[in-house]
C-alpha cells in the first residue's frame, strides 16, 4: 500500500474508538485497491461494488476485534475481501463477460483504470492477458504487483503457505509470459522469478 502505516494505524486507533473521520479515512485509503482486487477476480463491476460494500460493512463490524500484533491491517482487510469472494464463488458462477465488455465498461465510482505497467495502449492487453489467469494466480499477481503485498501478506490474506504463493506467481508469470509471447507484442521479463515483472515492447 502507498500510505504509510503509521498514518493506517492512527486511523484504526479512531476508527476502532467510534470516530468517524477514522472510518472515513480507512474507507478512502482502501476501496479503490479493494475493489479493483475484487473486480479482477470476478469481471462484473456491479458485482464487484456490491461486494466492496459488504466488505467494508463487515470491516467496521469487526474492526474493534482486529490486533495489531497479529497481521498489518492492509492484510487484515484484503482477509476480509478474500474470504467475500470465496463466498461469492461457492454460490454462483461469476458473469460471463468477453474480455472486451471487462476493460470497456464505464469506470465505476469506485476505480478508474489505472494499471501503469505500460503506456495506456498497453493497458487493455494486460487486463484480457491477467483474465486468462486462474482466479488464484490472477489473485496472487493483484496483490504482489498492482497492491504492493509482500509473500507473507499475501499468504496471510489467502491462508496459503508463502511456498504456495511463490508456486502460484511463479506458474502465473510463466504463463503471461507465454501469452505475451504469443502475442508478439510484449515480453515479460524474469517470468520464472516471482519477485520480478517486467513489462517492455519488443524490438
Amino acid at each position: 500500500m502507498r500510505v504509510k502505516e503509521e498514518e493506517i494505524r492512527f486511523m484504526v486507533r479512531m476508527a476502532k474508538r467510534g470516530k468517524r473521520k477514522g472510518m472515513e479515512k480507512i474507507y478512502e485509503i482502501f476501496a479503490e485497491p479493494i475493489f479493483r482486487y475484487i473486480f479482477l477476480r470476478i469481471g462484473s463491476r456491479e458485482e464487484a461494488e456490491d461486494l466492496t460494500s459488504r466488505v467494508f460493512l463487515k470491516v467496521f463490524r469487526r474492526i474493534k476485534m482486529y490486533r495489531e500484533s497479529e497481521a498489518p491491517f492492509s492484510a487484515w482487510i484484503f482477509r476480509i475481501a478474500h474470504n467475500e469472494l470465496v463466498d461469492y464463488f461457492r454460490t454462483k458462477k461469476p458473469p460471463f463477460q468477453s474480455l472486451d465488455e471487462v476493460y470497456d465498461e464505464p469506470a465505476s465510482s469506485y476505480y478508474e483504470p489505472e494499471i501503469k505497467l505500460l503506456q495506456e495502449e498497453q493497458q487493455k492487453r494486460i487486463v484480457q492477458a491477467l483474465m486468462q489467469l486462474t482466479p488464484e494466480q490472477r489473485e496472487a499477481v493483484v496483490l504482489r504487483y498492482l497492491e504492493g503485498f509482500s509473500i507473507g501478506e499475501i499468504g496471510e490474506i489467502m491462508g496459503k503457505g508463502e511456498s504456495a504463493v511463490r508456486s502460484l506467481l511463479s506458474r502465473a508469470l510463466r504463463r503471461l509470459n507465454h501469452i505475451f509471447l504469443k502475442k508478439k507484442d510484449v515480453v515479460v521479463e524474469g517470468a520464472t522469478s516471482p519477485k520480478v515483472i517486467a513489462f517492455k515492447e519488443r524490438g
